[in-house]
């Protein structure tokens, strides 16, 4: 098995164009691509200010509340309110969202995939439990203040919102009230 603990506080915070935010790239899959040509990626962000989301056509998005009020998302015809402690939200990237913070700014964590490439599922658990391999790359996020993880023989300790992206063939037990499991897999043809 292999896996690397990925410290939040080590990434760096990338302004968006328009902006109305920040990134910090957790990881990505070609690890050279561009937000252009990445297979997979999973990234925190910031969000500062209302205002619409980018349009990423083609891929799979999710994305969950990590600090804030919330945030409401409206694409003329449907409005979806998410904030924190909810349950991931799963959208296609080219819906074209205005999003409007419910009061001040918020952070996020998202999980965008290459639909003709790769899929992805984030589950979000609410007590210690394990991260199964299913034979595909996971990812476990903390959203507690300390998580524990049983990788093989080894324990590994993650503050809130650092990550531990794995690639084998045992499952991990996992310590801690609230986190979520991202897996992400391959598309077959």
């Amino acid at each position: 098995m292999v896996w690397k603990l990925i410290p939040a506080e080590s990434l760096p915070s990338t302004p968006w164009k328009n902006g109305g935010g920040t990134t910090r790239e957790v990881v990505k899959f070609p690890a050279s691509s561009t937000i252009d040509t990445f297979d997979w990626r999973l990234s925190l962000a910031t969000v500062a200010s209302s205002g619409p989301f980018s349009l990423f056509p083609g891929i799979d998005r999710t994305m969950i509340v990590t600090d804030g009020q919330g945030i409401e998302l409206d694409d003329g015809g449907e409005r979806t309110a998410l904030q924190r402690g909810d349950e991931p939200f799963s959208f296609p990237g080219e819906r074209p969202y205005r999003a409007s913070l419910l009061q001040g700014p918020i952070a996020d964590c998202n999980v965008m995939t290459r639909r003709t490439r790769y899929s992805h599922i984030v589950r979000r658990h609410h007590a210690a439990g394990t991260s199964i391999d299913r034979g595909h790359v996971r990812v476990i996020v903390s959203l507690s203040n300390r998580l524990s993880c049983a990788v093989g023989t080894e324990s590994v300790a993650l503050a809130r919102l650092d990550s531990l992206l794995i690639e084998g063939t045992e499952s991990t037990a996992v310590e801690a009230a609230d986190w979520l499991e991202v897996e992400i897999a391959g598309v077959r043809s």
